[in-house]
């Protein structure tokens, strides 16, 4: 056996357990760490051996360990992984990309939470991904909203499903369940906190038959509720989890009651409600007024379900405007704390009580004998001072040792996943699978808000019976840039580009009228350009140096658009065929 400490003398030669690709690790022995075990224990000192990636035995003393690597824990704590099931993964947002939110999370010593940004298209290639960085175990919700409804305003179909019945439930179950989704969230209120115009809600039947339609596969289901009375509606319904405050007044027993017999968990989200200096600059007086009143039901009504036995866990939300991912979840600890729990109840809000919120706990979310190694392990006493839960030296996810001292253990990969090489045809629509000669979906796509545009396509036959084509005509909305459009992934969702850097742009075959929009994306955004079009077929070719002013990185592709910006109220149409490279 070797000895090595924690800490920042921490020695890393001759480890196994650092591979970046999640190789399988040497047994570790961490011997007399303190352990908050999660399970509702007090704090205590024992051994812990971990034999292939989970904790093999915890006791008082172990001798016989093998060739185990042993690690003096004395005097550190030790903790199971922490939670954070409320997470939008979102591009663009702070930081940026996936290996960047991956990597803060870790450093934080989260080493699982929910993505509830993603389209169901993109899970098995984000997972392949994620496999290969230094990141959380990351569970991925299929998005749920009402015609109208929040969590709808900017998403197309394929990313939130939209349902107004049972029989609606029932469908898109049956068509998310071969992308084996973790769990299905539900944005059910349509409130919208008193500011801004109120968004369409789900009604108790239409998330009753989702209830009972995730439940047989396993799937928990959790809800965007920020009411009382959708709560109770949701509470009926046999939803599993609330993963917003309830913030518009003081919940009454009523409710109380309802949440204990539907055996609900409640995961308030206060971090991304709390008005920190640097969300000051969004607010005026009195959006700053109605905020903290907010804020202060959100209290009440934590510390009355708290008390009453409702089990609480955490999310925060992280990826919304000045909401950090990772350091959020110390932070909702921490306001877990003031709003009444302990900091026992805070630490087992963000183990054991959220793995089972996520149907995961007989798998990790307590440091168990046969759990997953998911482990941190802290300079400090976080069961006495909450605000210990950022002193974090190590952490372990696997058993293998994945940062230490904020730091990973192997730098993140930068960047997209490597590209594949890509082919010429994208489609050229005369397969009757709705999928592009690519095995990609075609998306229809709009501008943003409540009120947008409204769009159908479909594949035709071409009028002279050479084949078929595409066709899309749309209703644009009322507003002042008002677009409609048909997206095309290169790879299934987008998340592996192609190098297409072989050819020298895009051609299509197209009839409309007027003005229409290209758009490629790539890593580092969108390049678009246009073409007029007419009655009559025509063949357009539009070279790469015609995007970004010749910048563009054919390289890295992810997605083409193509569509029109029009005029409030505008009626437009488009076929399109034979796109492809050239």
């Amino acid at each position: 056996m070797r000895l090595r400490p924690t800490g920042s003398s921490l020695v890393l030669a001759g480890s196994l357990c650092f591979s970046l690709f999640n190789a399988a690790c040497a047994d570790t022995l961490f011997k007399q760490a303190t352990l908050f075990d999660g399970t509702g224990k007090k704090p205590f000192v024992a051994d812990v051996l971990v034999k292939d990636g989970r904790i093999s035995q915890i006791a008082a003393s172990i001798s016989d360990a093998g060739n185990a690597e042993v690690i003096d824990a004395n005097g550190k704590a030790m903790l199971p992984g922490f939670f954070d099931i409320h997470v939008h993964w979102t591009p663009g947002g702070e930081p940026p990309s996936i290996p960047a939110i991956a990597e803060q999370y870790v450093i934080h010593g989260v080493t699982t939470v929910t993505d509830f940004h993603s389209a169901p298209e993109s899970y098995a290639p984000k997972r392949a991904w994620l496999a290969n960085l230094s990141a959380p175990h990351v569970a991925f919700a299929a998005r749920m909203s009402t015609p109208g409804g929040h969590g709808a305003m900017w998403a197309d179909n394929h990313t939130t499903y939209k349902i107004s019945t049972a029989e609606d439930a029932a469908v898109a179950m049956k068509t998310l369940a071969p992308y084996k989704p973790d769990l299905i969230k539900l944005f059910a209120d349509g409130w919208r906190y008193g500011r801004k115009e109120e968004n369409t809600s789900m009604d108790e039947l239409t998330m009753k038959g989702m209830a009972d339609a995730a439940h047989p596969l396993g799937l928990p289901v959790v809800a965007h509720v920020v009411t009382v009375d959708r709560a109770k509606k949701a509470a009926g319904a046999g939803v599993d989890v609330l993963v917003h405050a309830v913030q518009d007044g003081d919940a009454d027993e009523e409710l109380v009651q309802a949440m204990l017999s539907a055996n609900m968990t409640y995961s308030p989200s206060l971090a991304v409600y709390e008005v920190t200096e640097a969300k000051k600059a969004y607010y005026d007086e009195e959006a700053l007024a109605m905020a903290d009143n907010r804020q202060k039901h959100s209290m009440y009504n934590l510390k009355l379900f708290s008390e009453a036995g409702i089990p609480v866990a955490t999310g925060t939300d992280a990826g919304m405007p000045k909401t950090p991912h990772g350091s959020s979840t110390h932070r909702e600890m921490e306001l877990l704390v003031a709003g009444g729990l302990t900091p026992e109840q805070a630490l087992v809000a963000a183990t054991r009580n959220s793995a089972a919120a996520l149907n995961l706990l007989e798998d990790r979310g307590t440091l168990e004998a046969g759990k997953r190694a998911d482990l941190v392990i802290i300079d400090g006493m976080p069961w006495e001072s909450i605000s210990d839960t950022r002193k974090v030296e190590q952490v372990w996810i696997d058993g293998e040792l994945k940062a230490r001292n904020n730091t990973l253990v192997t730098p993140q990969p930068e960047g997209l996943p490597p590209a594949v090489k890509a082919t010429a045809l994208i489609d050229d629509f005369e397969s009757s699978s709705g999928r592009t000669a690519l095995n990609t979906v075609y998306i229809n796509h709009r501008d943003t808000g409540v009120g947008h545009s409204r769009s159908l396509s479909q594949r035709v036959p071409k009028e002279d019976g050479s084949g078929y084509a595409y066709f899309m005509q749309a209703a644009l909305s009322n507003k002042e840039e008002p677009e409609a459009s048909v997206r095309m992934h290169f790879t299934p969702g987008a998340v592996v580009p192609v190098d297409a850097s072989a050819y020298n742009g895009i051609t299509l075959s197209v009839r409309g009228e007027g003005e229409y929009f290209v758009s490629l994306t790539t890593g580092s955004g969108e390049c678009e350009t246009s073409f007029s079009a007419t009655p009559a077929w025509q063949t357009v070719q539009l070279p790469f140096s015609a995007f970004c002013d010749g910048k563009l990185d054919s390289a890295q592709l992810l997605m083409l658009e193509t569509g029109k910006h029009g005029k409030a109220g505008d009626s437009v149409w488009m076929s399109m065929d034979d796109i492809s490279f050239y």
